[in-house]
Parts: structure tokens; sequence; C-alpha cells
């Protein structure tokens, strides 16, 4: 260095900002929750409400942001919990899990590693392409604490190429756990946001305040944990991208924690629903949203109320084919009945113009089709096997006992978001809400109520706020309304 270097001014030139590709990702709307993509901690003990938690906010702050959901956790198949968001994946995203895998019961670091390198590939054609809206996933590992492949020391593990570099592909990883001693640095240092709830280890709560103490002294930082999880299910929210010097107003914090868990139900709640507001579907199957999550820690018993439909099922709803069997011949014949509501009358009057001689005896509730000794018509038993078994005969006719025109003797209301009743066995299936009896036929309003005494107690906890309803048939087949709406009362006394 040259004598007298020193006392000369350094001059450092300014530092160009070079300008680079913008792009864009799906982003919530609710401007509490992080935005995307986002990696977070979730820390729990156990029954601290964590699950609801992390379904509302696949569900709610965050619905329609992912292309792909990712669930990894040991209780995927067991847990009902995880019932909405599967039929969300399933119904709402149309993710076929059958030829895709999505659900992981069992910590697979080869198959995380498959999904990052894909995501990867996707996000760099997307961007040769010069797509400015990119496509992004979840990834979210639930309770795989016990499990010593997900927390190396290494560095290298699968989670934490997530953590320092799925942001890049557009990959959004949140973890919960039950031990943050056992997650490693590389996952604890690159977190955005963490949740924390009651911790009842001393351990676990020192652990969290010596890795958050850069932000705010120890005392300050236990404090508001101490004043955050006063009230039950409650938790401290941590968005570490905030701006430097602004914390989260407590109204957004209070805000935050009542749309996660909904405003606290007291005893009754009731929701209206009307298929003229569905968010998707048709009249008879579609998906609904409440306006806000209900949340019920316990059981509850359900009661559907108020329900209204018109009866607009035709006479050939559930077939319009006539077939028979030239036995002569040996080959299978069929002619279709045109699509309308028939009366017995009408409909032996067009046997008559299209098989053969045919009469409605009202008195016995028979129809009478006359029989050469060859033509053989077939019941739905018979057509199946394609071969008559026994044919009720008078004579030379075949005769049709107890006619029907109505295509349906009841309907049945059902929900796969209720679909865990306690007490509700048999044949049908346990998503069914509500039974309709058709009785009155086509044009006619049908109102249908529980009865006070035969209420179905739903197992809790449940958290409600978007439901997928359907109006089937006994076959779980749905039902066509022609374009009138659906429109009932679910009552929860919880």
């Amino acid at each position: 260095m040259l004598p007298g270097a020193l006392d000369k001014k350094t001059v450092i030139g300014k530092i160009k900002v070079f300008p680079t590709p913008e792009y864009k990702s799906k982003q919530p709307h609710d401007a509490v929750v992080a935005q995307l993509p986002a990696t977070g901690i979730l820390l729990w003990p156990s029954k601290s409400g964590k699950a609801v938690a992390l379904i509302s906010m696949i569900l709610e702050q965050y619905r329609g942001c992912f292309e792909r959901i990712y669930l990894f956790s040991p209780s995927i198949n067991v847990d009902d919990g995880w019932r909405p968001v599967k039929q969300y994946i399933e119904e709402t995203m149309k993710v076929n899990t059958d030829k895709e895998q999505v659900y992981f019961e069992n910590w697979d670091e080869a198959a995380l590693r498959r999904i990052i390198d894909q995501q990867r590939k996707i996000t760099q054609v997307s961007k040769q392409m010069k797509m400015k809206q990119l496509y992004q996933i979840l990834i979210l590992v639930d309770d795989f604490a016990d499990s010593p492949n997900l927390h190396k020391r290494t560095g290298d593990s699968a989670l934490d190429t997530l953590f320092v570099r799925g942001r890049h592909f557009q990959i959004s990883t949140w973890v919960s756990t039950q031990k943050l001693c056992l997650i490693s640095n590389a996952v604890r240092v690159n977190a955005q946001f963490f949740m924390v709830w009651r911790l009842r280890n001393q351990l676990e709560k020192d652990s969290l305040l010596e890795e958050l103490t850069a932000l705010v002294s120890k005392k300050q930082l236990e404090a508001m944990h101490e004043e955050a999880v006063r009230e039950p299910y409650s938790f401290l929210y941590i968005y570490l991208l905030q701006a430097a010097g602004r914390d989260v107003p407590h109204s957004l914090r209070q805000a935050l924690s009542d749309r996660l868990f909904g405003r606290k139900k007291k005893n009754i709640t009731t929701i209206w629903v009307d298929s003229r507001k569905r968010v998707a579907g048709t009249d008879s199957d579609f998906e609904f949203d409440s306006g806000e999550t209900v949340h019920l820690q316990g059981s509850a018993k359900l009661g559907v109320f108020k329900i209204r439909v018109a009866d607009t099922f035709l006479s050939t709803d559930r077939g319009t084919y006539l077939y028979w069997r030239d036995t002569a011949l040996g080959t299978l014949n069929w002619a279709q009945l045109p699509t309308g509501a028939y009366t017995e009358v009408r409909l032996a009057a067009w046997v008559s113009s299209n098989f053969a001689a045919a009469t409605y005896v009202e008195s016995r509730n028979e129809l009478k089709v006359a029989y050469d000794g060859n033509r053989l018509i077939l019941n739905d038993q018979e057509l199946r096997t394609q071969f008559p078994g026994f044919i009720n005969e008078a004579g030379n006719q075949q005769v049709f006992t107890f006619v029907q025109m109505q295509p349906y003797s009841a309907i049945y209301l059902r929900c796969s978001s209720l679909a865990n009743a306690a007490e509700t066995v048999g044949p049908l299936g346990h998503d069914i809400i509500a039974k309709i009896v058709c009785k009155q036929g086509v044009g006619h309003i049908m109102e249908a109520d529980t009865h006070e005494n035969h209420m179905v107690n739903v197992r809790g906890p449940i958290t409600l706020r978007y439901l997928r309803f359907k109006l089937t048939d006994y076959e779980s087949n749905v039902v066509n309304l022609r374009g009138t709406s659906l429109s009932f009362c679910l009552y929860l006394d919880g």
C-alpha cells in the first residue's frame, strides 16, 4: 500500500439493479397470512387444534392457490379430520388419486425428490414459454417427529432442499411438529412463518425463544406468546418477512385466529343452504360456501329441516327401453319409450302401439300384455342374465304387478363432509343426512324434516365451511332437478 493512501477518500461505485423477468403466482386474498410461495413451521402439543388450523388454511385462506397438494402424514388414511381436504383435492381440484399419488402415510424421501424435480422442470418450462403466472404446489409434512430419516443433520435431506430452494420452484412447504429441536437448522433458519400453540415442554419453549431473539428480546417474546395462547386453541403467529419494525397489529392477529378457527359457536349452529347460491356444480350436486367457518370441538346432533324441492322426475328418468327376447330367433330386442311423465293407461297405450296389446287394470294395479308364446318381456333381473326366469302369466298374457309410474319412491340428501355419523349403519352409506319421500307425483313441491327424535350424532371435532351436497336415488345416482332449486336448513346442536 502506498504511503498516504489511507488519507485518500475511498469512493465506491453505485450498485446497479439489472432488470429481471417478473413472474406472478396465485396469492391468498387474506392480508394476514404469508404470501406464496411460503415455508412455515407449526409447533404444537397434542389436542391443541393444529389440525383444524391446517385444514382451514388449505380450504379457506389458501383455497385455489395450489395446482397440487401433497400430504405427508402418518394419520392421512386413519384420521377422519383429513376428509374435507381429501374431498377438496379429489372433487374440486379433480385429482385422480388412483393414478396420481398425493397422500403419503410413510415418509418417502425418493417420492419427495421426484415431486421436487418434476416441479422444477415445470417451472423451468413455464419460464421458457414466458408464462407470467407460474404453477405452484403445496407440500404439507404433518407430525413425522419420530422419523429419523426426516431430521437429518447433514443438510442434504429433501426437506432441507424444500426450505432452502423450494421457493425458486414455486413450492410452498409447511411442517407441523411437536419437537422443534428435532428439525434441522436449515429448515428452522429458512422458515418464513411460525405458528406456535401453548407449549407444555419448557425445553421446547426455550428453544423457540432462542430461535427468535434476533427479532425481539426473549422476555418480550415470552410475554407475546403467553398473551397469544391465553384462550383455548389460540396460537402465536409470527411472519418473519413482515417489514422490519412493523409488528402485525393486534386486530390482524385476532383476525387470523378467528379465520382459522371460526367464531366460537355457542351450542347451536344453523346453516341455511340454497342450491341457487352454490359456488360449483348443479342444483342436485353442488358445493356450498357457508360464509364462515364453523368449528365444533366435540360431537353434535345433526338435523335437516325445511327441506323444499320440486318433484321434477319423469317416468323415464331411470330407463326408457322395453326389452324382450325372441325365443324362436334367440335374439334380444328393444323399443325406446319417449321421454316424459306417464300414467299407467298411457304406458299401456304405448306398449300396445310398439309391442303387443296391453291393458291396465286399476283395481289390481296390473299391466297385462298379450303373450304370443314367443316374445317375452324381460324384467331387470332377467335382463342381467339375458335369459328369462319365472314369468307371471295368466293364460296368454304376461302380467306385471305393482305398476309404479314414479321413478323414485324416495330420494336421499347426502353430504360427504358430514359423513362421520357415529350411529348410522346400513347398505345406503354413511353420508345420507335426510330422506325425502316422493308420493304426490311430478310438479308437486316436496317438503321434509328430520324428526326431533331421530337426529344423527356426528363425531367431532367438526370443521365446516365448504360443503358438498348430492341428491340421489337409493343407488347413489344423482337425480335430475331440471333447473329447479333445492333448499334446506342444517341444524347442529353441539
